[in-house]
């Protein structure tokens, strides 16, 4: 799906959502869905005259298995480089549990580890791409934004064009979810991407989520 001239979204990957960024900094992908998505990732791009060579970098907005599952795959083919939060990284490594539903999935689901993953800056840039930290669906998740567009990966769901927070049943901390849902509500961006759902225009949604938050 061409959400615009330099963003497309995966729709191989349907069910966890990912992106592909044409940036002046070379291509991007936010996020890599449920392992064994590799290979059509690849064909879709394909299809779209971008080579797994093309991908120079893949943004991960939390450890999540259907965010992580086709990164070590992905940068095998492309060589491009991983980043993720600096809180998220000993959960991608495997080096600490995640809470709750989603350590009983982490054990049957067990992506292979990418190599060499580096850290964004705090509320960041990875060139054009604006890094944003979102804790809340886990620790360290980060948003970003890129050409007036929010690629929310957890933070925000939506269904029949409405924006929803994460559910709270597959949130680490409902607390710090709606003060991140507050953080990015100022923000300059017309689009919502989540990793589940369409893409929805945001209109007045977000400043009527948060008033409703409180």
């Amino acid at each position: 799906m061409k959400i615009n001239q330099h963003i497309h979204r995966m729709d191989s990957t349907k069910g966890s959502y990912v992106y592909y960024l044409t940036t002046p900094s070379g291509g991007m992908l936010v996020d890599t869905c449920f392992p064994g998505k590799g290979q059509a990732i690849l064909d879709e791009l394909g299809s779209l005259g971008v080579q797994a060579g093309d991908i120079k970098h893949i943004l991960i907005t939390h450890s999540d298995v259907d965010h992580i599952g086709n990164a070590a795959f992905l940068q095998e083919k492309s060589g491009a480089i991983v980043w993720a939060s600096k809180t998220e990284v000993p959960y991608i490594k495997g080096e600490k549990p995640p809470a709750g539903i989603k350590n009983a999935i982490a054990k049957v689901m067990k992506p292979k580890i990418p190599i060499d993953i580096q850290t964004f800056a705090e509320n960041g840039q990875m060139g054009d791409v604006r890094v944003i930290d979102t804790p809340g669906h886990t620790a360290g998740h980060v948003s970003f934004i890129f050409e007036e567009t929010l690629l929310a990966g957890d933070l925000l769901f939506s269904d029949k064009g409405k924006i929803t927070p994460s559910p709270a049943m597959i949130t680490w901390d409902k607390e710090a979810l709606m003060g991140s849902i507050k953080k990015v509500a100022p923000l300059k961006f017309n689009l919502v991407c989540p990793a589940h759902g369409e893409p929805v225009e945001r209109g007045q949604q977000l400043e009527r989520l948060v008033q409703f938050l409180g």
